[in-house]
C-alpha cells in the first residue's frame, strides 16, 4: 500500500512542527556535578574551558545550574538552523 502524497500545506506544517519541536524539546544531557564542598579543589577554570570548548564544537551549549549541593553542569544541543526549503515545495 503506497502513501498518499502530502499537499504543500501538510508539508509546510509538518517541517514547521519539525523545527517547533527541536527548538521546543532540546537534547539536554548531564555534563557533571560540581560539589560545593570542593569548589575549588576538584575542577579548575582551565578544564571546565576545555569541557565547555569542546561541547560547543560538538554542537551543544553548556548550562550551569546552581543547586543547594554544589553546582550542576549540563550539555543542551543548539538552536537548530531553521531552513526554508519548504518554500521551494
Amino acid at each position: 500500500m503506497t502513501t498518499k502524497r502530502l499537499n504543500p500545506y501538510q508539508y509546510l506544517l509538518k517541517q514547521v512542527r519539525e523545527v517547533i519541536t527541536k527548538i521546543k524539546y532540546r537534547e539536554t544531557k548531564n555534563m557533571f556535578f560540581y560539589s560545593y564542598k570542593n569548589l575549588g579543589k576538584a575542577w579548575s577554570m582551565t578544564q571546565i574551558y576545555e569541557r565547555t570548548k569542546a561541547a560547543e564544537q560538538l554542537g551543544y551549549d553548556v548550562q550551569v545550574k546552581t543547586t543547594d549541593k554544589g553546582l550542576q553542569f549540563f550539555y543542551i544541543k543548539k538552536m537548530p538552523y531553521i531552513t526554508t526549503d519548504w518554500l521551494n515545495y
